[in-house]
C-alpha cells in the first residue's frame, strides 16, 4: 500500500503541473493576440489643418452684412471650406470689416 500513495501524489502533482502549463499557454496566447491586435491598428492620423477666417466689423460699426453673412464687433471664426472664393474676396475687400486668415481654425478656439 505504501507504494500507491507516492504514485497518487505524483499523479496529482503531474495533473497540477499540466493545468498550470495549460493556463500559462492560454495566457501567452492571449498576450500574443493582444500584441498582434495593437500592431494591426492603424497609426493615429495627424490632425488635419482647417484654414479659415476671423471676421469682425471695424470699431464703431455695430453690425454689417457681406457675402450673405452678418457680422458684429465680436470676432466670428469661419472655416474657409464653407465659403466660395467670391465670398472670401468680398469679405477681404470690404473696408467695413476686419479679416484675418488662419492656418487652422482649431487654433482660435
Amino acid at each position: 500500500m505504501a507504494s500507491t500513495k507516492p504514485a497518487a501524489k505524483t499523479a496529482t502533482a503531474k495533473a497540477a503541473a499540466d493545468t498550470t502549463a495549460a493556463a500559462d499557454a492560454k495566457a501567452a496566447e492571449a498576450k500574443a493576440a493582444e500584441a498582434k491586435a495593437q500592431s494591426a491598428k492603424p497609426a493615429a492620423k495627424a490632425p488635419v489643418k482647417k484654414p479659415g477666417l476671423i471676421v469682425s466689423t471695424r470699431k464703431g460699426v455695430k453690425s454689417f452684412r457681406r457675402a450673405g453673412l452678418a457680422f458684429t464687433e465680436a470676432e466670428t471664426t469661419i472655416a474657409a471650406d464653407t465659403l466660395k472664393a467670391e465670398q472670401i474676396e468680398a469679405l477681404k475687400s470690404e473696408p467695413m470689416l476686419t479679416v484675418r486668415e488662419l492656418d487652422d481654425i482649431s487654433d482660435s478656439e
